[in-house]
């Protein structure tokens, strides 16, 4: 399931910010 990385990476990049 790419999809999940692809969310998960997204959730680590808005929680950096």
């Amino acid at each position: 399931m790419f999809c999940v990385s692809i969310l998960q990476s997204n959730l680590k990049k808005a929680d950096k910010q």
